[in-house]
């Protein structure tokens, strides 16, 4: 580089300079340029948005160790001397962080937090938004998505423990859901922190989301038509859903502290306490003013000898009045086979229940299964169906001796009077023996006489009404 030259150098350096003289001598000196680095890279909000009335966090960067480090506010106030900082709640402005390094350089850097837009309405875009912030003990943040929407504020009880890391989110259908034939608004709800405490929320909802479950909610009472549907606002209720979503955690009623329509954004503020965070479904009364029911979360059968064994279980009841127990043959045209009284005192269970039915007398082939639930108001829901299909073999208990020399033992239990034939056919398919059978209810015996057959292997099947229903391999010594 020329004599002369301005360097900038943003490390360790050594700049060596070379003169040469007319008579050939060449001399040379050299200078170490010893750059004392910036103990702060730079800062950053969290999630590139912050609104004010909300909650951000402020990130500062280092690329070096440093002796002290402190965070300026827009009026050049110190507030914290950490990092990253999180901070209830925000004001628009400059947030700058001081750095000062091991080595005695000092460095600034800033960050710009853009003030709320003033759309604070609640989540309009259709499906997931969440917020992600650190809630201490006492504190009251308004979790938004990055468009300064609202999905929830949660004001932690004082003198309690920190609920941590919160994550609120909201899913927006496109329109009301239904379970068990009860509608719910399309906006289902879910606060997980990491430390469980009390707390007052705020969940919120437009006028829309209201007209379309209004639109969708069947004979249950409306939600408010508009700011002065007094008689639709005394409907809001919530479900609250701890351990799982409906249909697998348990369910608990909430009527809500107040419901407040909010001009300026257009936006229903729904508040109430809880002890725990779950998930959330706001709905109107049903008929017997409960949570939303749950229904079974498993039923199952299977085949035991001659009897199909039909179990279910629920996670927990609300006003369960009892279950109708339905099968079918052809999966269309149904008959009640029992009808059970639920094990839940009063109909209310948080706990599972384990409930069982045994069909002495299924059918051959298909056995199709459904429930019908009952609750105390009358209501009725409907399970899925099950199939258990018995291939006929199942009444067949033991074919002896095998091999055999003289004589074939058959056992069956029957569980009814029937009539049927059993075959014994060689290998080439040709019958060598044929035995028409009435059974009778219960254990049966018969025996077939094979010692004239040649030594080899036979086939023994039954057949019922045309059809062969069971088939053994037998051995004729």
């Amino acid at each position: 580089m020329p004599n002369g030259t301005y360097v900038y150098p943003t490390d360790t350096t050594l700049y060596v300079a070379s003169l040469s003289s007319a008579n050939g001598c060449v001399d040379t000196a050299s200078i170490l340029a010893n750059v004392l680095r910036s103990p702060l890279d730079s800062v950053s909000v969290s999630a590139n948005y912050a609104c004010s009335g909300s909650g951000f966090r402020l990130v500062a960067y280092t690329t070096g160790l440093y002796n002290y480090l402190f965070w300026s506010d827009p009026s050049g106030n110190t507030i914290a001397y950490n990092s990253p900082l999180d901070i209830t709640p925000a004001v628009p402005g400059w947030y700058s962080a001081t750095s000062g390094g091991v080595n005695g350089c000092s460095s600034i850097d800033s960050v710009l937090v853009l003030p709320d837009n003033g759309n604070q309405s609640a989540v309009s875009v259709l499906g997931q938004s969440d917020a992600t912030l650190i809630q201490a003990d006492g504190t009251t943040i308004r979790y938004t998505d990055e468009n300064c929407n609202s999905i929830a504020t949660i004001q932690d009880a004082p003198g309690g423990n920190s609920l941590g890391e919160v994550t609120a989110t909201v899913n927006n259908l496109p329109s009301a859901g239904t379970y068990n034939g009860e509608a719910y608004v399309r906006k289902i709800y879910t606060i997980t922190p990491t430390n469980q405490g009390p707390a007052n929320v705020i969940l919120y909802f437009s006028q829309a989301d209201f007209d379309n479950y209004n639109a969708n909610n069947g004979a249950a009472p409306d939600l408010p038509t508009g700011p002065g549907d007094a008689a639709g606002i005394a409907n809001v209720r919530v479900t609250k859903v701890s351990g799982g979503a409906l249909g697998i955690g348990t369910s608990s009623l909430i009527v809500p502290s107040s419901v407040i329509w909010n001009p300026t954004h257009s936006t229903w503020a729904v508040a109430f306490t809880v002890s725990s965070f779950s998930e959330f479904y706001l709905h109107s009364p049903n008929p017997s003013n409960g949570a939303l029911p749950v229904e079974p979360i498993s039923f199952t059968g299977k085949i035991t000898g001659h009897t199909n064994h039909i179990e279910w279980m629920t996670g927990s009841e609300i006003n369960n009045a009892g279950f109708e127990l339905y099968r079918s043959n052809d999966g269309k045209a149904f008959a009640q086979l029992a009808k059970l009284a639920t094990k839940a005192l009063n109909g209310q269970s948080a706990l599972p229940l384990q409930y069982e039915w045994v069909d002495a007398q299924p059918k051959t082939g298909h056995n199709y299964y459904k429930l019908k639930q009952m609750d105390i108001d009358g209501r009725v829901s409907e399970s899925e169906v099950i199939d258990v299909y018995r291939s006929g073999d199942e009444s067949i208990v033991r074919v002896y001796p095998n091999p055999t020399s003289a004589q074939i033992y058959v056992e069956w239990d029957s569980p009814k009077e029937e009539n049927f034939e059993i075959q014994l056919l060689d290998m080439s398919g040709r019958i060598v023996q044929q035995i028409i059978v009435k059974a009778q209810e219960g254990m049966n015996t018969q025996v077939l006489q094979v010692e004239s057959l040649s030594p080899g292997f036979y086939t023994l099947q039954r057949i019922q009404d045309k059809q062969v229903i069971s088939v053994h391999k037998v051995k004729k010594q």
